[in-house]
């Protein structure tokens, strides 16, 4: 089943440019916004801290260049404890920064097992932004590997990953998601996001906010740059659709549902066939309820399949007729209807498709639509 390899985000003009969307992105694998009480002048006054953590010197530098340069700070990193793991910091209680965090759907408290991407965050992401997003997830919980240049994400909140793999798959980035499971009592299992190597190459010249850039290989085997973007299908079910997410994206040419649990799948050409007694000679008719279908009803694609048969004396005959009705001596007909797209005669059809034809519901249009 082929995924999708376009990116579907609109080109609009959004309130976060490049910086501040890598600053979210970095924000939602590791960031955190924590109350504190300013007792400055006996006050008492509940003020509001934001703070970023990382290894990396370089990450933890380019938070506070962009903190600095857009909300006028002069933060810096600083190291938590020289003693224990070089764990660094960048930290600022201005409200300014709390009060932009809290503008699109960020709140207080620790971030583990209930962290997501809150929807201010996506209806902000446009086609010039949502790589410098993808960027700063990257540099925060991200890692790519410097052997194969495949790039992992782990998180232990369900929600977190089926947000990335939504942003990711719209994006046109293929990526997977799987649960690993803990051999431990004490732990917790965590969520896998992997975007193989082929595919980080193929966007690494739209990743240019990210510090890992180095470690993405530049060139394609000839062998990989005939891949397409596909998911292998181990199994599948029917299932009640209450019980599953289904996610509709509706784009300008094309209508797609994007559907799943582990991994986001395009399923194309959705379509509902409306089967006709016979022909619609009124053109009008045809027009009228065609318009009616899609201006009341959500659907993708439609199609009118008329059945119609053919005698070998009197030719092209409306209807369903296996014996002809003008013929004095009863004429046997080929009865022609649809069957996956094409027309074909039904007596050609194999066992199970006419069987399908039986069980088929015709649909009566009434002259006045």
């Amino acid at each position: 089943i082929l995924q999708n390899s376009y990116n579907l985000y609109p080109e609009k003009s959004s309130g976060l440019n490049e910086d501040l969307m890598w600053l979210i992105g970095f924000y939602v694998g590791d960031g955190c916004i924590s109350k504190f009480i300013d007792n400055r002048g006996g006050n008492n006054l509940e003020r509001h801290k934001v703070r970023f953590f990382s290894e990396h010197q370089e990450a933890l530098e380019k938070v506070a260049k962009i903190i600095n340069k857009h909300f006028g700070c002069k933060v810096k990193v600083i190291q938590n404890d020289k003693r224990s793991k070089p764990l660094r910091e960048v930290s600022t209680s201005k409200k300014e920064v709390s009060g932009f965090f809290f503008k699109y759907g960020f709140n207080t408290g620790k971030k583990v097992n209930n962290v997501f991407i809150p929807q201010k965050v996506k209806e902000n992401l446009a086609r010039d932004n949502v790589f410098s997003f993808l960027s700063g997830l990257m540099d925060s919980d991200g890692y790519v590997d410097k052997r194969n240049g495949d790039f992992e994400y782990y998180t232990v909140s369900s929600k977190l990953a089926n947000d990335i793999l939504e942003i990711y798959s719209k994006a046109g980035i293929m990526i997977s998601k799987s649960l690993k499971l803990s051999k431990r009592e004490n732990e917790i299992d965590i969520w896998r996001l992997r975007i193989p190597q082929y595919e980080m190459t193929k966007i690494k010249n739209q990743l240019t906010k990210t510090f890992h850039s180095s470690r993405i290989k530049d060139d394609l085997s000839n062998r990989k740059k005939r891949y397409l973007p596909v998911i292998r299908v181990k199994e599948f079910s029917k299932v009640n659709v209450k019980d599953n997410q289904f996610y509709d994206l509706m784009t300008r040419e094309n209508h797609n549902y994007l559907a799943g649990k582990n991994s986001l799948v395009f399923i194309h050409n959705t379509v509902l066939h409306l089967f006709l007694g016979e022909k619609i000679s009124d053109v009008k008719t045809v027009k009228i309820l065609i318009r009616k279908v899609f201006e009341k009803f959500h659907l993708p694609y439609t199609s009118l399949t008329p059945t119609f048969s053919i005698c070998p004396v009197h030719g092209y005959l409306s209807g369903e007729h296996f014996e002809c009705p003008k013929c004095t001596i009863k004429q046997p007909c080929e009865v022609y209807s649809r069957i996956v797209g094409y027309y074909r005669p039904i007596s050609q059809w194999h066992e199970g498709k006419t069987q399908e034809f039986k069980e088929r519901k015709e649909f009566r249009v009434p002259s006045k639509v």
